[in-house]
């Protein structure tokens, strides 16, 4: 039996097609979650497209993003398999306009699990400027064409640029989620509204802000500004290229990523990332963590930091007057983690080794790491796998348990990972990623702990009674299992706490998660 465990809330689904546990995502009001997936079935339409036609706006075209065109839809998939259906509603000279739904098939009906309308400019300098309308209709002026949207319900919108040298506002008025895909040359960006917005600047010299939202931005290939205006929680990944990052007011997680970068954190409590190449860290005034490379200098402005560096940097730390460091020396071996196979897109297996070099820089990661190293020598291994169009992180295994104070033999583990998905309670990618890992710690070791939680003190009033033990042991809290010795001393009734979804919390600086229902 294949079983898949996930960083969200588990639920039992006997229609799951691999026998296992179907995972639900974490409630999310911008997208159709599978919760609400019984309210919004795919039909066999097979009448005219509904839009667009004559708007309100003067000159300008009305796109229903309810609207279907069953005749022309076409059909692809993501990545990681799952079919995409795809409508068209409009093209023109500048722009191509259709509806896209990523699917799951269960009981023989399809189901969105989500639904996003598409600009895709081509290839050119593109500009698309975006403004909303106070009945929550936008306004779209894309090359000179005008566009009024409305939306489906929990619908996003996606811009596709393309090639070229393109400039895209979203005006501080707009509340609306967008998803925005630069693509290759430099290209300028402006979110300014407060939607949760998902940003890739692609291969080029990009220009990024974003403003009051809780912001995912990846600049990509090539030397990129990117800066948060507003006081959001933010994940921001340089990419490769000599960069220069400017956090908000709010809680920011920044790793500049391969290349001389500059980090300013501003303010907030922020978990700062410069691991490869010569790069410059302004803490800024919040308590921050900061995972610093070989050839980093690190600037505390005015909070109590910790930093995690090598002792070879410890000359460039600095604090200025009222604030104090705490250095915790880390010893950095860039084999670290040289077993795990990563499977994607070019941009996903980059960004996900952003990652495992930022877990080569954590004291508590470098240790996941060894363990995953190990596993593979007796012959168990991890692969981390794209996950696409899914609000969601899970690990797939044939699990063994712990039995009769012994470990099982051990299996090899998938973890599908959306590098993009983070929620205030999941408050960055790689803590999710660190769930999933801890799941894969338990598969390609044999120690998983059989049985359900009994809830303790609180019996069954407590949110995670009747939970199965290994979702437990990922977070880092106590199962009803006897304690198990795991080696060098390591005897506990859950994970080794380096080695948990808390664990790693505690090492960011981050809230510990109390349960894992109630988040």
């Amino acid at each position: 039996m294949s079983v898949q465990l996930d960083s969200a809330n588990a639920v039992a689904n006997a229609q799951n097609s691999q026998a296992g546990v179907w995972e639900q995502p974490v409630e999310h009001a911008s997208r159709i979650e599978r919760h609400e997936l019984e309210n919004a079935p795919f039909v066999s339409d097979a009448g005219e497209v509904r839009g667009p036609g004559a708007g309100d706006r003067e000159g300008a075209t009305r796109i229903d993003g309810d609207a279907t065109n069953a005749g022309g839809r076409t059909q692809t998939e993501t990545a990681d398999g799952k079919p995409v259906l795809v409508d068209p509603l409009h093209e023109s000279p500048e722009v191509s306009i259709t509806r896209e739904r990523t699917a799951v098939e269960e009981g023989g009906q399809l189901y969105a699990i989500s639904d996003q309308l598409v600009f895709t400019t081509g290839s050119g300098n593109d500009s698309v400027q975006v403004t909303q309308n106070p009945n929550g209709s936008l306004n779209f002026d894309v090359n000179g064409e005008t566009y009024e949207v409305e939306l489906a319900r929990g619908q996003e919108i996606t811009i596709r640029a393309g090639d070229g040298d393109d400039t895209i506002e979203i005006d501080s008025g707009v509340s609306v989620n967008f998803v925005i895909e630069g693509g290759r040359g430099d290209d300028v960006i402006n979110a300014l509204g407060s939607g949760d917005n998902r940003i890739a600047g692609g291969a080029g010299n990009d220009t990024v802000q974003v403003g009051t939202g809780n912001n995912y931005v990846e600049g990509g290939a090539g030397d990129d500004a990117i800066s948060v205006l507003g006081d959001g929680r933010n994940v921001i990944y340089g990419g490769a290229g000599n960069d220069q990052i400017t956090g908000g007011q709010g809680v920011d997680y920044i790793d500049a990523g391969a290349g001389d970068d500059r980090i300013d954190g501003v303010a907030g409590n922020n978990i700062l990332i410069g691991s490869l190449g010569n790069n410059l860290i302004h803490t800024g005034t919040g308590d921050s963590r900061v995972y610093a490379g070989n050839d980093t200098t690190v600037v505390n402005n005015g909070g109590n930091d910790v930093i995690n560096a090598p002792e070879a940097i410890a000359d460039r730390i600095s604090a200025e007057a009222g604030a104090s460091n705490t250095v915790v020396n880390v010893v950095l071996d860039p084999s670290l983690g040289r077993s795990i196979t990563i499977e994607g897109s070019e941009e996903f297996v980059s960004r996900v080794q952003d990652d495992i070099q930022m877990l080569r820089n954590s004291p508590f990661g470098q240790q996941m790491l060894a363990e995953f190293d190990q596993a593979a020598v007796s012959g168990n291994t991890v692969t981390i796998r794209e996950l696409q169009n899914e609000q969601n992180g899970y690990a797939s295994m044939i699990p063994t348990y712990i039995s009769n104070g012994q470990a099982g033999r051990g299996s090899d583990v998938t973890i599908s990972y959306n590098p993009s998905f983070f929620l205030e309670q999941l408050p960055a990618p790689s803590v999710i990623l660190y769930h999933e890992m801890s799941h894969a710690f338990n598969a390609v070791t044999g120690t998983f702990m059989p049985g359900e939680y009994d809830g303790g003190a609180q019996g069954d009033q407590h949110p995670d009674f009747g939970l199965i033990h290994p979702e437990r042991q990922a977070v880092g809290l106590p199962t009803s299992h006897p304690p198990f010795d795991f080696g060098d001393g390591r005897v506990t009734n859950t994970n080794p706490y380096p080695l948990t979804e808390n664990g790693i919390r505690e090492e960011m600086g981050l809230d510990l998660r109390p349960s894992y229902n109630g988040l």
